[in-house]
Order: structure tokens, then C-alpha cells, then sequence
């Protein structure tokens, strides 16, 4: 996906953005970073309902570290954690939902990269003094590659989309939330995004260009 972009199909002469360059920066096609891009609170919507995922209830920084075992993941240290928030969403247990970084910063049973995150985290936050940014991982996850991503499906985290056409789909749904205030966390990217349905076969036609024809090498 490149942005900005003038869309082929467009009928109404507009500038559309897929601004998918802001994470996807060649010639790796990833960033290497962490970003929100929706599909956590899809996951927990679709299971407790529209709005949830905005109104779960995440402890502080303060709150976490002195319940360890009732939020963060099992460790060496902590075999009977719950992991409650490394879970995927269940319909009839309204705690599980999957918070992504949010398990890793500032866990001290994983000390090893927490200098680095540190630094990429407050590098991107105007206020890090809020319980050191942990607020704004919630949900992140690490950009992956557009590299031969046709040979790589079902995409996103959860594996939750199996078409190149579903995520484009998909972005074009959270973008819309994130526009509309509705999306927990959402990406600054996501701001600059402005696509629609005239725009799906062309990005898709873009990631399948992505992919090496190994069978022609």
C-alpha cells in the first residue's frame, strides 16, 4: 500500500490515502515498530458487542505490578498468571481480550528489551509521564512485512482476515472509527488514511505485486 495516492477508480477526482507507506517503508515493507491498527477491538466487539472494547476496564501501571498474576502472562516467576489480556476475545468470559505490547512493557519478568521500548514508546507520546506510556501500547502490535504476504495468509495478529481484500476492507472500516473517535487508542497514521471501496482491487492488486514468483525463479 502507497500513500497518498490518486485513486484509479475514484469518480470523484479526490485524493485518497492509504498512507500505508507511514509503516510499511520499503524496501523491508515493514517499520519494524509497534502500531494499533484495530484488530484487537474487532476481536473483542465481535465477541461482547459493539463499544466494548472502548468501555474494558485495563489497571494502571501501579495496579498491574502489584496483581501481576491477575493481568500479565505466565512466566518463570509467575507460573499461574492469568493471562487474561494475551487471550483471544470469548464471548462468555468478558475479561479475556488481547492488549499486545501492553503485556510486554514494563513487565518485569522481561526485562531485556524494556531500555529499547522505552525509548521507541515515549519517542511518539507528548505525555510519557503517564504511567510511562502504557496507556498508548494497548493493542499494539509489530508491523509485519508486505513481502510475499500472498504466500503467507490468514494476516493480522489473530490470523483473523484470509484475503488480501478482507484487509483492505478492514482498514477501511477501522479508519473510519478511528475518524469518528470510536477506536480505542487509535493510530496517528490513521488520521491521514482516507480510503473507500473504489479503492480495494487496485491496493489488492498492489500486495499480490509484493509477492515473488518463485516458480518462474
Amino acid at each position: 500500500m502507497v500513500a497518498p495516492y490518486s485513486s484509479a477508480n475514484a469518480t470523484d477526482g479526490s485524493q485518497h490515502a492509504g498512507n500505508c507507506a507511514s509503516r510499511h517503508v520499503a524496501p523491508d515493507f515493514t517499520d519494524f515498530q509497534f502500531h494499533n491498527n484495530g484488530a484487537a477491538q474487532e476481536e473483542y466487539d465481535a465477541a461482547k458487542g459493539a463499544g466494548a472494547f472502548a468501555q474494558l476496564a485495563i489497571p494502571s501501571l501501579a495496579d498491574r505490578t502489584a496483581n501481576f498474576d491477575a493481568y500479565l502472562p505466565v512466566s518463570a516467576n509467575h507460573p499461574t498468571a492469568s493471562e487474561r489480556f494475551r487471550h483471544a476475545a470469548v464471548a462468555a468470559s468478558p475479561q479475556f481480550a488481547d492488549l499486545g505490547l501492553w503485556n510486554v512493557y514494563l513487565n518485569p519478568d522481561i526485562p531485556n528489551p524494556q531500555t529499547k521500548l522505552s525509548v521507541l514508546i515515549c519517542a511518539n507520546v507528548q505525555n510519557c509521564s503517564v504511567d510511562q506510556g502504557l496507556p498508548t501500547t494497548i493493542a499494539k502490535f509489530k508491523t509485519p512485512t508486505l513481502r510475499d504476504g500472498e504466500d503467507s495468509q490468514p494476516y493480522f495478529h489473530n490470523g483473523s482476515k484470509a484475503k488480501f481484500n478482507d484487509v483492505v476492507e478492514f482498514y477501511i472500516r477501522s479508519s473510519q472509527l478511528a475518524h469518528s473517535g470510536a477506536l480505542r487508542n487509535a493510530p496517528l497514521e490513521f488520521s491521514g488514511m482516507s480510503i473507500s471501496k473504489d479503492d480495494v482491487n487496485a491496493l489488492v492488486a498492489f500486495l499480490v505485486s509484493l509477492t515473488e514468483d518463485y516458480d518462474d525463479a
